[in-house]
């Protein structure tokens, strides 16, 4: 609103704002941001929760194919690129396409803010990918072939 006022009066207009408590909208907006942000924040919580149950599920039921890639020679190193560029696969889809949808939405409702729209991004990129990743490396690190193979007798 500032701005607005600034502009007009640099072009030439006078303003009448008289009836405008600015600070009390300043405040307001100040509120409505920041539950914006915690908001976001709860969100992205929920959403990492939801990865890590749903990424240690594929793991558990890929764990006989990752102990018979061991078992052909494929070294846990091996194991834990291969899941990496997986996920990166499957995060990079994600991303794209509700980065579209953002923007898309973003222009409807006339709020487009590349700035913060970029940062969330990189921002929910990093998040999943380090939880992905620290996930996966515990999980590769703990097969055992003589175990699984003792499990597959039983």
């Amino acid at each position: 609103m500032n701005k607005l006022v600034d502009y007009y009066k640099s072009k030439g207009y006078r303003i009448n704002d008289s009836f405008t408590d600015r600070e009390a909208m300043n405040s307001l907006d100040s509120y409505y941001k920041n539950m914006m942000f915690t908001f976001a924040g709860v969100i992205l919580v929920i959403s990492v929760l939801i990865d890590i149950v749903l990424e240690s599920h594929l793991l558990m039921q890929r764990k006989k194919e990752l102990v018979l890639l061991l078992i052909s020679g494929l070294l846990k190193k091996d194991l834990q690129r291969i899941s990496m560029i997986e996920s990166l696969g499957s995060i990079s889809i994600v991303v794209v396409s509700s980065t579209l949808i953002s923007v898309v939405m973003s222009c409807i409702l006339g709020t487009f803010d590349i700035i913060t729209l970029s940062s969330m991004t990189v921002l929910f990129i990093a998040i999943f990918l380090i939880e992905r990743m620290v996930l996966q490396n515990k999980f590769i690190n703990k097969l055992n072939i003589v175990d699984e193979l003792r499990s597959e007798v039983h």
